[in-house]
C-alpha cells in the first residue's frame, strides 16, 4: 500500500503566461463555487491570498531592478494580472463605499492586537466559508464578550447575513449574547429598561437575551494591504505588463463575476441552517461554562 500526502498550502500556477492565467482562474472559480453547496464547503486552498502575495513579490522584484530572472517574474505578472484586476476590485469596493481608510493588520502591534493576520485560523467566512484573503468584517461583540473570532466576508455582510444567530459555543446554543453571536438582535433598544436586571450585557447594558447591540458592532479589517496598497500594486503591475497582455484578457473578469455571486438556493439554505437552533434561556445549568481568553 502506498500513502500519499498532499499539501494544500502551495498553489500551482503553470509555466506560460496563458497557462498561469488558466490555472489561477480555475482555482478561483472552484473556490467561489464551493459557497453554493448546501451547506457551503470550505476550500482547502487559499488562491486569492496566493495571487495577492505572489503579485506583490514579483512586482517588488522587478521594481527594485533585481537581476535574477526578470522575464520569469514579468511572465508571472502577465498571467496573474487578469485575475488580480478582478480580486483587487472586489477587495477595494466595500472599503471605499462604506468604511473609512485604515492601516492593515500587519501595521498593528501584534502583541496586543486581537487577531493575527499571519495565522490561517479564522480567515474563512464564518457563514459561507469563503477565503478571507485580505478584507473582512470582524464582530467586536464576539471579540469582547466571547473572546472568539466571528469574521465574515464583505459579500455576506453586504447581504446582512451577519444579522442572525450563530452558535459560537458548542455547549450552549441559547440566543444569549454572552455565549453566542446574536446579530439578529440588531440595534433595537425597544426592550431596554424592561430586561432582566440580572441578565444585562456588561458592555451595552442591553438584555443578553433580547436587545444586546454588541454583536451588531462590526469593523472592516485588512490583513496585509490597505486600499492604497492594493491600488498601488495594481497600477504597478499594469505598468510592468504594459501592452503585453495575454489573449482573451478581457474574458477573465466576466467569467469570475459569473461564479462570484451566491446562487439564490445557497442563500436560502444558509438561512435555514442558522434557524435550526433551540430557543431557550440560559439558566443555572449554563452558569458554569468557562470562556477562556484566546491566546
Amino acid at each position: 500500500m502506498v500513502n500519499f500526502s498532499i499539501a494544500w498550502d502551495w498553489c500551482f500556477m503553470g509555466h506560460t503566461a496563458e497557462g498561469i492565467n488558466r490555472e489561477m482562474t480555475s482555482a478561483l472559480e472552484s473556490a467561489f463555487r464551493n459557497r453554493n453547496f448546501a451547506p457551503p464547503k470550505q476550500s482547502l486552498g487559499i488562491p486569492k491570498l496566493c495571487l495577492l502575495k505572489q503579485s506583490a513579490q514579483s512586482e517588488s522584484h522587478l521594481s527594485a531592478g533585481k537581476p535574477e530572472d526578470p522575464e520569469f517574474h514579468r511572465n508571472l505578472l502577465r498571467g496573474l494580472l487578469p485575475s488580480l484586476e478582478f480580486v483587487i476590485r472586489h477587495e477595494m469596493c466595500v472599503v471605499a463605499e462604506v468604511f473609512p481608510q485604515k492601516l492593515p493588520n500587519t501595521s498593528e502591534n501584534l502583541s496586543v492586537f486581537p487577531v493575527d493576520p499571519y495565522d490561517n485560523t479564522g480567515y474563512s467566512c464564518s457563514l459561507c466559508y469563503h477565503e478571507l484573503s485580505n478584507t473582512y468584517m470582524h464582530c467586536w461583540g464576539c471579540e469582547q464578550l466571547l473572546q472568539k473570532d466571528f469574521n465574515v466576508c464583505s459579500q455576506c455582510y453586504g447581504l446582512e447575513m451577519h444579522r442572525r444567530f450563530h452558535v459560537m459555543n458548542i455547549n450552549v446554543d441559547a440566543q444569549n449574547s454572552a455565549f453566542n453571536h446574536t446579530g439578529a438582535f440588531g440595534a433595537s433598544t425597544a426592550h431596554k429598561g424592561s430586561c432582566d436586571e440580572g441578565n444585562l450585557c456588561p458592555k451595552c447594558a442591553g438584555g443578553q437575551e433580547c436587545c444586546c447591540t454588541c454583536h451588531s458592532n462590526f469593523s472592516i479589517e485588512q490583513r496585509f494591504f490597505s486600499n492604497d496598497g492594493l491600488s498601488k500594486l495594481l497600477s504597478a503591475t499594469r505598468k510592468i505588463v504594459g501592452m503585453q497582455r495575454i489573449p482573451f484578457f478581457d474574458e477573465v473578469s466576466p467569467r469570475l463575476e459569473a461564479v462570484a455571486n451566491f446562487r439564490e438556493g445557497a442563500l436560502q439554505q444558509m438561512t435555514k441552517s442558522t434557524r435550526k437552533v433551540r430557543k431557550k434561556r440560559v439558566g443555572s445549568t449554563h452558569a458554569s461554562v468557562v470562556r477562556k481568553k484566546r491566546k
